[in-house]
């Protein structure tokens, strides 16, 4: 089992980089956990989920099995994650029904599109479709609320921006996934390994923005204006 770790790591380095670089944002989300909302743990609990499964994956590649439904059970919670991290970062009560709309209604989309034995472009489409939505619709509500005072300072800020640059950047490849996963006859080997390194090379750039976020999440309490004094000064 050994042997076979070290020859795929050796074949594969950029998908065992990107396996544990989601131990950045965990590590990071440990050592700031006191200082994070509920989205904040949500977040931190979505890598975990991530870390778990590409941990199982590489069980299963190393006895030679199929990750396929690994893939298509990924989106189902993935999607959960997403619309929890969401759902908390909304104030409005509004906001949390649509959500919980949006929520379920993916949740029955990919659960009608699941398939044991091939990979569901459908979803994980929709994992990517959720993801850039109310990614789109948080950057929205900092801009109407502006109580933020330093962006650059605001955890939900930098996972937004990661998750935004991984969705829409894998977007496109998701949606031929069935035919770079269906006939290797008609897809040469390194034309897949391009587009999947380039998905492995965006999970990577998702995980080191949000270990940012993280980071900065101490300033997070003190990093929100008042909304009566926001009230008094556009009054006056």
């Amino acid at each position: 089992m050994w042997e076979r770790f070290l020859d795929l790591s050796t074949r594969y380095p950029l998908d065992l980089l990107a396996h544990l670089s989601s131990l950045l944002p965990i590590l990071s989300g440990l050592i700031r956990f006191r200082q994070l909302d509920r989205a904040g743990v949500w977040i931190w609990l979505l890598f975990v989920f991530f870390f778990t499964k590409d941990t199982y994956s590489l069980w299963l590649v190393l006895f030679a099995r199929s990750t396929t439904f690994v893939q298509n059970v990924e989106a189902f919670f993935q999607v959960i994650f997403i619309g929890l991290i969401f759902y908390w970062s909304f104030e409005s009560k509004k906001s949390k029904q649509i959500i919980i709309g949006v929520l379920i209604l993916s949740l029955a989309g990919i659960s009608y599109t699941y398939s044991s034995s091939n990979v569901s472009t459908m979803s994980m489409a929709i994992v990517r479709i959720v993801s850039i939505g109310l990614s789109l619709a948080y950057f929205n509500k900092i801009l109407v609320d502006m109580r933020i005072k330093n962006i650059l300072l605001h955890t939900l800020f930098w996972f937004c921006a990661g998750l935004l640059v991984y969705a829409s950047g894998t977007f496109f490849s998701m949606l031929f996934s069935e035919y770079w996963y269906g006939d290797i006859t008609q897809v040469p080997a390194e034309i897949f390994d391009r587009y999947w390194n380039i998905c492995q090379m965006l999970f990577i750039i998702f995980c080191c923005i949000t270990s940012v976020g993280f980071w900065t999440s101490k300033r997070d309490r003190e990093n929100f204006f008042d909304n009566t004094r926001k009230t008094q000064q556009i009054a006056v």
